[in-house]
């Protein structure tokens, strides 16, 4: 599962370009469901106009809460606006169970590496395989 985006796109613009919100791609036997990361701020529609509501404090505002369990991901889209936090009211039709299916444990060492310069990993900042909590540096994995 991968988190992309940040277009600015509101969760309606899906009903007007499916799969912009979440898409699943499948190649040879591999899936990998894409979630579009919503805005909180300046949210826009399907011409690619900014949202607004008329009074700076009720602008428009969108969310996930993401839930993650031992074999499904749960990602709730929400409606909010600048002076509120979520309300608890989910938005149906952006509300989504994704499997997690048997899969490798991703590392750095399966990271596409090729052309690279420079690559450093917060969990594996001492080498492949080797977290150091201390590590005053990082070790760059790509030389």
């Amino acid at each position: 599962m991968a988190f992309s985006g940040h277009s600015h796109y509101a969760f309606d613009v899906n009903s007007y370009y499916p799969g912009i919100v979440k898409y699943e791609w499948t190649n040879e036997n591999k899936r990998v469901n894409l979630v579009h990361v919503p805005s909180l701020a300046i949210p826009r529609d399907k011409d690619h106009q900014t949202i607004h509501s008329g009074e700076p404090d009720q602008q428009p505002s969108q969310c996930y809460i993401v839930e993650v369990y031992d074999d499904y991901v749960s990602v709730k889209g929400m409606e909010l606006n600048l002076t509120q936090s979520p309300s608890g009211e989910f938005l149906e039709d952006y509300a989504y169970d994704i499997p997690i299916e048997d899969a490798p444990t991703p590392t750095a060492a399966n990271y596409v590496s090729s052309n690279l310069i420079a690559m450093w990993d917060g969990i594996e900042n001492a080498g492949f395989g080797v977290h150091d909590g201390s590590a005053a540096t990082w070790k760059n994995l790509a030389s």
